[in-house]
């Protein structure tokens, strides 16, 4: 798995090169046609990043990925799914913002539990091979397959 962290990771520092282009241009370079319903490149985002001070970080390890019970800050999603992940402290904080029309929120917690079990699989063996890694728990997997 760090062979393919580190492949990717110069990937995204050799995209960096191109970050100046200007956004209208990659869009008629590719030829997309415009619909103002969605984005016209991708209606995915995963970021990960610092995001500064840290003053909402979560305090405990079982507090991390906790479902949000307040009221969300935008009204609509500028995307179908967003999610951007803080590592600006010794805590990981996650933030997910979706489309609750192409969402259920028990998906959305789904995904946020793999997410977390992936996690918590490459904390403990940071040298597992790529294809020993699972995003269903053992049970869930005995579920499903089974």
């Amino acid at each position: 798995f760090q062979g393919l962290l580190a492949r990717v990771h110069g990937d995204q520092v050799s995209a960096q090169q191109h970050q100046d282009l200007p956004f209208e241009r990659l869009v008629d370079e590719l030829g997309i046609e415009r619909d103002l319903s969605r984005h016209p490149v991708f209606q995915v985002s995963f970021a990960v990043q610092s995001f500064g001070s840290g003053e909402g970080a979560v305090r405990n390890r079982e507090a991390l990925f906790r479902p949000y019970k307040g009221k969300a800050v935008y009204g609509t999603a500028k995307f179908d799914l967003s999610i951007a992940i803080d590592d600006g402290k010794r805590e990981i904080v996650g933030y997910i913002s979706y489309a609750d029309s192409l969402f259920e929120r028990s998906s959305i917690e789904m995904l946020v539990d793999r997410y977390r079990y992936l996690l918590e699989q490459l904390a403990a063996d940071p040298d597992v091979l790529y294809g020993g890694l699972s995003l269903m728990r053992p049970a869930e997997y005995d579920q499903v397959v089974k």
